[in-house]
């Protein structure tokens, strides 16, 4: 057992790597004139001589900014060689606090594979992105910084011929270019749609591009304990990982944040989820390029997709007629058709945001598609396409291609987060007691209620379908 922290790292390489990345990001300095804030980063055995005057200079905090970002990022390469060889030298279940270990103490402990399979999907973790402001960095910023980090991954790797050594190099000095001329900061208070983008783009592009490797890692820590491998075979057999937020549902001591601004947060999210499963879909279509001349179908499945086509009518034989003879293509097409349109702000005077749909779905051939109510039931139509590619000994495929797009679906629904509505205890007893009073209720001092008559009365009412007030009449200021 490996006695080091998970992020034990080899220092002695971190150190070559930062000096490096500091070198470098001193040549971009110089080559942009700024020769005296290159000479102020910091250098091996040397302590730079920073005056009043430079201390206050936005330069100096944006080029430490940078330098700081560049040391996190060589950490995070240095602790991942770490526990690449670890696991190569003594196994995934050698590294403290991670699936490997956890999974061969369950099975050391007596525990069938069956029974820890049984466990695995009723385990849920949501992972909170908190507000006001929850990132000082802009998000054209960290997504510098993200292509920043896979050159660097990939500088000197040892399949790379020289030219394309050096021609990461040069990517790497242009992108430092461009990070420094671009501001690493904020240099006014984040408003919260600049909050909102933040959270979106970590959402979006972060999150999902995460799940793969989480699973994966999963799976071969499962398996490398010796358990069996079919016991968590089906795609969805894994712990549910789920996101919340509060930027924009944060009403504790942010009066920015009105009704009208958690309606637009709210849609905001849908329309992002629904873009991100789209873009999966399409991705998808581009993987599956199976033909039925090669790999004849089940019979059950060109059924499925004949059904599917009339009941959409003319739209649905369109989103088939684009691929003539690929029926998995052709099923993903048509479920393409069925998401719900993607939509930015509510219908004026609407109240129901669940599907985020305004109005029809674009031309009127369309019109007769039932788009899909739930994600539920878009994933029981990918279940369909991954149980077709099955049937026809595409397993492997199925998994490569279909599995991840099923997890995501499984851990963004159609809603891309949870929006936590929050707001002090004095604001919720007051809405509670007014409330109250336009009901008529006898009794409308909620807030010198005991703590049981409090629990008693909200239980009651959350198990009552009936409103308190007609949803047009306002009940307080």
């Amino acid at each position: 057992m490996v006695s080091a922290s998970v992020l034990a790292l080899d220092v002695d390489k971190l150190h070559r790597d930062w000096e490096w990345m500091l070198s470098t990001l001193r040549e971009v300095l110089i080559e942009s004139g700024d020769e005296e804030l290159a000479a102020l980063l910091p250098a091996p055995e040397q302590s730079p001589s920073v005056d009043d005057r430079q201390l206050d200079s936005v330069e100096l905090t944006q080029a430490y900014s940078i330098a700081f970002q560049l040391l996190s990022m060589g950490e995070q390469i240095a602790a991942i060689e770490f526990r690449k060889t670890v696991e190569q030298e003594e196994g995934l279940d050698q590294l403290p606090a991670l699936w490997g270990e956890s999974l061969k103490q369950l099975k050391d402990s007596g525990l069938s594979a069956q029974a820890i399979a049984d466990a695995l999907p009723g385990i849920q973790v949501e992972l909170v992105l908190t507000a006001h402001p929850t990132e000082a960095k802009r998000a054209t910023v960290l997504a510098h910084h993200r292509r920043l980090f896979d050159r660097f991954v990939a500088k000197g790797r040892a399949d790379f011929a020289p030219w394309q050594n050096e021609d990461n190099e040069t990517a790497i000095r242009s992108l430092l270019a461009v990070l420094w001329r671009t501001g690493e900061i904020y240099l006014d208070k984040p408003d919260l749609q600049s909050e909102r983008r933040n959270v979106v783009d970590y959402l979006t592009h972060v999150f999902p591009t995460a799940l793969r490797p989480l699973d994966l890692r999963l799976r071969q820590a499962w398996e490398q304990v010796g358990l069996d491998p079919a016991a968590i075979g089906d795609p969805l057999a894994l712990p549910k990982l789920t996101f919340g937020t509060w930027v924009g549902g944060d009403r504790d001591g942010h009066p920015l944040v009105t009704p009208e601004v958690t309606a637009e947060t709210l849609m905001e999210l849908r329309s992002q989820a629904l873009t991100l499963i789209r873009r999966e879909l399409v991705q998808l279509v581009r993987l599956i390029s199976l033909s039925a001349f090669w790999l004849p179908p089940r019979g059950e499945f060109l059924e499925e997709i004949a059904r599917r086509v009339r009941d959409a009518g003319e739209a649905g034989q369109k989103a088939v007629d684009r691929n003539p003879n690929e029926p998995w293509r052709q099923f993903v097409n048509l479920m393409l058709l069925r998401l719900p349109p993607v939509t930015v702000q509510p219908k004026p005077g609407a109240t129901d945001f669940r599907l985020g749909i305004s109005g029809s779905s674009g031309s009127a051939e369309e019109e007769s598609v039932q788009h899909y109510e739930h994600p539920d039931e878009l994933l029981a139509d990918l279940r369909v396409l991954y149980d077709a590619l099955d049937a026809v000994a595409m397993q492997e495929a199925a998994n490569y291609s279909v599995r991840p797009i099923m997890r995501i679906v499984q851990c963004f629904g159609f809603h891309l987060a949870v929006l936590d509505i929050r707001q002090n205890s004095a604001m919720h007893d007051k809405a509670i007691e007014q409330l109250l009073a336009a009901a008529g209720q006898p009794e409308t001092d909620y807030g010198n209620w005991p703590e049981e008559k409090r629990l008693e009365f909200l239980t009651r009412e959350l198990k009552s379908s009936r409103p308190f007030v007609h949803y047009d009449r306002v009940a307080g200021p």
